[in-house]
C-alpha cells in the first residue's frame, strides 16, 4: 500500500515536470531564460507563446525555401526589433505575430531583380531604363502590403543619381500603381528598419566625407496622404531605434565614436524626431589599447551649444553603447 502510495506520488511529481518542461518551451525559444519584458510577455500568454512557436516553424520553413536567406535574416531581425519588441500589450503581440506568420507562410518571390535592404523587388518599374545608364531599382514594404519602389539611374558622365520613387497599393495579391512620388537626387539611396508601425523609410545619401560619415535624409511614407516627407537629416554612419529614441551613430575623431540619441515623437506625427538630444561619447587611447575606452553621457547647452553638461542614461540598457570600443569605464 505504501509502495503504491509513493509510486502515485511520484507519477504526479513526473507528469508536472512534463507540463512544466512543455509550457517552458512552448515559445519559439526556452521561457526558463526569459528576462525581457517582451519575453515575459509572450511566455506569459499561452496563446502568444504558441504563435511564438508557429512563427519559428515559419521562419526556418521560409529560410529553406528563400533564394536569399541573407535578405530574410535581416528583415526577420528588423521585425522582431523595430515591430515586435516595441508592442506593449497582448492584443498587440497577437495582431503582430498573425500578420508576421502570414507574411513568411506566403511563397517568397524568386525575382532576381536588385536585392535591397529589406525586399526583392517584385514588381517592374513602370518606365524604360535609359540609354546609358545603369538602373537600380530599391523596393520597400509596408506593413499593410503596399510597395514603395525606388528607380535609380546612374548615368555617364552625371555626378548625381536621379531617383524617382512610385507607390504601388496591393489588390487582390497584385501591386497596382497608384502614383509617382516626388524625384529626388542622390548618390545612393535603400530603405532601412521600418518604423514602428512597419511602414518603409527611404534614406538618401547625398555625399560622403573622408571618414565613414555620410549625409543622410530620412524621409517617411505617410499613408494618409500617399506622399513622403522628410523628417530627419544628419551625418552619421549608421541609424537606429532604441527605447523610443532615434540613435545617430557616427566617428567623432581618429579615436571616438559619437551616438545621438533623439526623442521620437508620438506615432503619426510629421515631426518625428525631437531637436533636443544627448550624446553618448566613447573614446579610446590609441596609444594604450589594455587601456578601458572612456565612455560618457552629456547634452549640449547653451545658445552656441558650446557647454556641455552631463546627463544620466534613460535606463541600463543605454549602458551597452558604452562597449563600442570593448571594455570601458564611466565617467
Amino acid at each position: 500500500m505504501r509502495l503504491f502510495h509513493y509510486t502515485k506520488i511520484l507519477s504526479i511529481c513526473v507528469f508536472a515536470s512534463l507540463l512544466q518542461a512543455h509550457a517552458a518551451l512552448a515559445a519559439g525559444f526556452d521561457c526558463t531564460k526569459a528576462k525581457t519584458q517582451i519575453e515575459l510577455m509572450i511566455c506569459g500568454d499561452a496563446n502568444v507563446s504558441a504563435l511564438d512557436s508557429q512563427l519559428s516553424a515559419a521562419f526556418q520553413s521560409a529560410m529553406q525555401k528563400t533564394p536569399d536567406r541573407k535578405a530574410l535574416g535581416d528583415n526577420q531581425r528588423n521585425w522582431l526589433k523595430n515591430i515586435r519588441d516595441l508592442c506593449k500589450t497582448i492584443d498587440c503581440l497577437n495582431h503582430t505575430y498573425r500578420e508576421r506568420i502570414a507574411y513568411l507562410e506566403k511563397p517568397q518571390p524568386e525575382s532576381k531583380t536588385a536585392a535591397t535592404g529589406d525586399v526583392t523587388c517584385s514588381v517592374k518599374s513602370p518606365e524604360a531604363p535609359k540609354p546609358n545608364c545603369k538602373t537600380d531599382l530599391v523596393c520597400g514594404t509596408n506593413s499593410n502590403q503596399s510597395i514603395l519602389q525606388a528607380v535609380v539611374d546612374q548615368c555617364a558622365k552625371a555626378e548625381t543619381r536621379n531617383i524617382r520613387v512610385y507607390f504601388y497599393e496591393t489588390r487582390n495579391s497584385k501591386p497596382v500603381l497608384l502614383e509617382t512620388l516626388k524625384d529626388q537626387e542622390a548618390q545612393q539611396v535603400n530603405f532601412p528598419e521600418p518604423d514602428q508601425n512597419g511602414y518603409a523609410q527611404l534614406d538618401i545619401t547625398s555625399f560622403c566625407g573622408a571618414g565613414p560619415n555620410c549625409s543622410h535624409e530620412l524621409y517617411r511614407y505617410d499613408p494618409k496622404e500617399k506622399a513622403l516627407y522628410k523628417y530627419f537629416s544628419g551625418g552619421y554612419v549608421d541609424l537606429s531605434n532604441f527605447e523610443g529614441y532615434l540613435v545617430e551613430s557616427g566617428r567623432a575623431s581618429c579615436c571616438s565614436w559619437e551616438f545621438r540619441a533623439h526623442k521620437s515623437n508620438a506615432i503619426g506625427s510629421r515631426v518625428q524626431v525631437d531637436e533636443k538630444f544627448f550624446v553618448i561619447s566613447v573614446s579610446k587611447d590609441p596609444e594604450d589599447e589594455k587601456k578601458p575606452a572612456d565612455c560618457s553621457f552629456f547634452e549640449y547647452i547653451g545658445k552656441d551649444g558650446a557647454t556641455i553638461r552631463s546627463v544620466k542614461p534613460p535606463s541600463k540598457k543605454w549602458l551597452s553603447y558604452c562597449e563600442h570600443y570593448g571594455p570601458y569605464k564611466l565617467r
